[in-house]
């Protein structure tokens, strides 16, 4: 197992693409095993509507003693059966998403052989950041809400466009490593999110670092990551930032994540995906 540990460690600090698969392997095999625990304790059945003098109905599908389908209305006050239902629907296919990835992705990871050089530059400069719709697509290919939020125009911050010089896996171009770091996690997890998206409070524009959608509720937090926190000046600035973010409902840990590099300007991605873990994908 040590042996092991070892190897995959010198082979993630070789290649870039290795360490993201790696990564995305891990979380998604937790997460596959998650699933299942919850699909046991959702109730039977399937959900589906139709569309009735212009009102929508859903209805609840079992079948009888004879296993023969039959269909029920579900009620008003029967919200938590719909609710439940219908979070069944989307958990079976990401669920279906998932026994397909992690075996394709521990073959990937067994095969591959790391491509170096001006090559591999070339090939991902070359890429577009909007090929996160393609890998929110593959993850969660069926959920209209997904993609509509990734297809939606948004408007970014439009200051210090020079600034953006590290470029993420897939082609986005952000201001530091560290953002390019969890930008990276979040491209290979297929989690849907926004860079530098404007956010208005109050009377007050900002412009967070991240605004993800959380894929298994549909939520919208914000993601701040705080970099330079030995800079005075960024310091009163973080702080004032952070009150306007708090008096306007703005939360840690619940719609709200803060994460820092490290004093000597390191960062662990190992918090960002416990991040991940306990409140994006719950």
């Amino acid at each position: 197992m040590q042996e092991h540990k070892e190897k995959k460690l010198k082979n993630d600090r070789g290649d870039h693409v290795l360490s993201l698969i790696n990564t995305s392997l891990e979380s998604q095999a937790k997460l596959f095993k998650q699933i299942q625990k919850e699909l046991n304790r959702m109730p039977a059945g399937t959900i589906s509507s139709k569309m009735i003098n212009g009102k929508k109905y859903y209805y609840h599908g079992t079948k009888d003693n004879e296993e023969q389908h039959v269909q029920r209305l579900i009620k008003k006050d029967d919200q938590d059966l719909k609710e439940s239902l219908m979070r069944k629907r989307f958990i079976r296919k990401l669920n279906n998403s998932l026994q397909k990835n992690v075996p394709l992705m521990k073959k990937f990871v067994q095969t591959y052989r790391p491509v170096f050089g001006d090559v591999e530059g070339e090939m991902l400069s070359e890429m577009e950041s909007d090929i996160q719709l393609e890998m929110a697509g593959w993850m969660f290919e069926n959920d209209e809400k997904i993609l509509q939020w990734i297809s939606e125009p948004f408007k970014s911050n439009p200051s210090f466009k020079e600034g953006l010089l590290h470029t993420t896996t897939l082609g986005l171009r952000v201001r530091s490593k560290s953002e390019a770091i969890i930008a990276g996690i979040f491209e290979a997890n297929g989690i849907p999110f926004r860079y530098e998206a404007e956010l208005i409070l109050g009377e007050k524009v900002y412009y967070p670092d991240f605004t993800v959608l959380c894929p298994l509720s549909g939520r919208v937090l914000y993601w701040e990551h705080f970099g330079m926190l030995n800079d005075s000046n960024y310091r009163v600035s973080a702080v004032k930032k952070l009150g306007s973010y708090f008096e306007n409902g703005l939360y840690p840990c619940d719609n709200f994540i803060m994460t820092y590099d490290n004093v000597d300007g390191s960062i662990d991605a190992s918090v960002i995906l416990k991040h991940i873990d306990s409140i994006v994908l719950r």
